[in-house]
């Protein structure tokens, strides 16, 4: 079993900070939700359900033997159970130890034996509950899944910060994580980025079309092993001036079979899960929501909305690439942009400082035929959804994903990210808002960051909301 922890750095500081401020063993707990998909399970941190029991909740037995008061205890189990998350993470300290803290026979009766009490506790729906044990020292810490008396060590903790995503690998994982042979294919590349910093990401690629195909074989030839591919849609005649790989042979295919065949060409060591489904699919939701990175490669809003929804659930870090051609008096203008978002750290596509969606489009794309006449007839939508053809270059294509491709080195590489990237040959310029210079954090009445953040499948996707800020906008939630 492959598990991630991914937690915020502001709750990772907290829990930490509550550890190593004592000089007595403490502890520290937490609620998070889990997806499973396969042999692999994303276990997110809720930063809203973090308790750090106070001196006085503690029964000691000795400076390094703790329990909490059984009030207490109650309390939170009590708590728990009523959030309904699905994993609770009980974190304690071992304040004598300076590195290389691992869990004690004591700790490994005390996990087993909450792991049984959880095991006997289901949720509502029959889903079982888990109990995940994080142990702090000094300078390091352990992680570990207990379920049905086995232990299963966390593989890596993502920790999201408010310009990039660092992995940390915990003490008890250090010597699994070595574990890897290394691939001559990326020896060209390795003084920029390693093929291990890679290897074990899985990444979810929404849109199989013109920036779709370009992408899914640079993240190949990056070194990414693990993919899921998602689009309903087929090959048209159409589509061949701009599909990488793709020939007169593979008419009326799925795009994502295609784009299955030819990575999997470049190397035997690609997983590529190719859903042949809408991205509103449960299929497609359990899939992405089991990613460690999603990139949406759509071409309109109300896709890049619902995308924008389902990584902050689950906490996904995401990006989005676009391209766009206009005509001016018989002269084409080339426009690129990649978005970069990390959830709880910055604004997502809802909420940031610089228009992103087109709310009309997803408006009039999401609504039934009645709630469409009842807002048109109320004067809030003029006219009709038009679907336009928009027009879409190869080449440019290449650009956009080219530019893309190497923000995902720096991703991979645990540097600071650029919050956004145009491009335009127009003005003849390449402009970037880097993200540790431009501050631009969740807005307080974004629905997307504050009610969806962290709320898994307690949340249906999509769920319609508009941003507070437009007057009109706060009329419909009120309908």
């Amino acid at each position: 079993m492959n598990i991630d922890l991914i937690i915020d750095e502001q709750t990772l500081t907290q829990i930490n900070r509550h550890h190593t401020s004592s000089s007595t063993e403490t502890m520290a707990f937490a609620f998070a939700g889990l997806r499973k998909y396969g042999k692999k399970m994303r276990i997110f941190v809720q930063p809203d359900g973090v308790i750090l029991p106070a001196e006085d909740c503690y029964n000691y037995t000795a400076k390094t033997r703790v329990k909490l008061n059984k009030k207490v205890q109650a309390a939170i189990y009590n708590e728990f159970v009523q959030s309904e998350s699905r994993v609770l993470i009980n974190s304690h300290s071992h304040p004598f130890s300076e590195s290389g803290t691992d869990f004690s026979p004591t700790d490994d009766k005390d996990d087993i034996a909450q792991a049984s009490y959880w095991q006997s506790m289901p949720m509502s729906d029959g889903k079982a509950r888990f109990s995940l044990s994080l142990v702090f020292d000094q300078s390091s810490f352990s992680a570990r899944l207990t379920h049905k008396g086995k232990f299963y060590p966390i593989s890596r903790v993502q920790v999201l910060r408010h310009a990039q995503v660092d992995t940390l690998v915990p003490n008890n994982a250090i010597e699994k994580a070595k574990v890897f042979v290394p691939n001559n294919m990326f020896s060209r590349q390795q003084a920029i980025i390693h093929e291990s910093n890679i290897a074990n990401y899985k990444v979810g690629v929404v849109g199989a079309g013109g920036l779709g195909s370009i992408l899914a074989e640079n993240l190949v030839r990056l070194g990414v092993k693990k993919f899921t591919i998602i689009d309903d849609d087929i090959v048209e005649r159409s589509n061949l001036n701009r599909l990488q790989g793709c020939s007169k042979h593979d008419l009326y295919e799925y795009k994502v079979k295609v784009i299955k065949r030819n990575i999997e060409d470049i190397t035997d060591q690609v997983e590529c899960h190719a859903i042949t489904a809408n991205l509103s699919s449960q299929n497609a939701i359990a899939s992405l929501s089991s990613c460690d990175l999603i990139i949406s490669c759509v071409d309109n809003d109300v896709a890049r909305y619902e995308v924008n929804r389902l990584a902050t659930q689950y906490m996904i870090p995401f990006f989005d690439v676009a391209t766009s051609v206009s005509v001016k008096n018989g002269e084409p203008n080339y426009l690129g942009r990649i978005f970069s978002c990390i959830p709880s750290q910055t604004s997502c596509m809802e909420c940031f400082s610089k228009p992103i969606l087109k709310f009309d489009e997803i408006i009039q794309a999401t609504l039934s035929p009645t709630m469409l006449d009842n807002f048109r007839h109320r004067g809030y939508i003029t006219g009709d959804k038009k679907v336009e053809k928009a027009i879409s270059i190869y080449g440019l294509n290449q650009i956009a994903v080219g530019i893309m491709s190497l923000e995902l080195v720096r991703f991979f590489n645990q540097q600071p990210l650029n919050r956004i990237t145009v491009f335009d040959n127009e003005g003849n310029k390449l402009s970037r808002l880097k993200a540790p210079e431009f501050f631009d954090p969740p807005r307080v009445h974004c629905p997307n960051c504050n009610l969806h953040l962290a709320a898994g499948t307690q949340l249906s996707l999509p769920v319609i909301k508009q941003p507070f800020a437009n007057t009109k906008a706060k009329e419909w939630l009120e309908l």
